[in-house]
């Protein structure tokens, strides 16, 4: 029967949505948001370098430049609500000039 399947889509699709999780603690939010903001907004890098036994050296570096643009206050605002459910008790600004934000 053609009907069951959509029916069955449905349901599924509606348990899916709600398989978002609990919300996490303000202070786990935060910490989660400023890695996902620094990550969309700030450049990495990395420097490796490496040798073996048969004296052969080798070396790597890695620079990944984001292209997300965006106000990192508005980000981090958003994500923290997505994440508590409630209003974050800091500015992006704030929780960074405390130490949190490495970089």
């Amino acid at each position: 029967m053609l009907l069951r399947p959509t029916v069955t889509t449905i349901i599924a699709l509606a348990l899916l949505a709600g398989c978002e999780g609990k919300p996490v603690t303000m202070e786990r939010a935060k910490e989660i948001c400023r890695e996902s903001v620094r990550e969309k907004t700030q450049p990495t890098g990395s420097i490796g370098i490496s040798a073996n036994s048969a004296g052969e050296v080798g070396s790597s570096f890695s620079l990944t430049i984001p292209v997300t643009s965006g106000d990192p206050e508005k980000m981090f605002r958003s994500c923290v609500i997505s994440r508590s459910g409630s209003e974050p008790d800091q500015s992006y600004t704030e929780f960074a000039e405390k130490g949190h934000v490495n970089g």
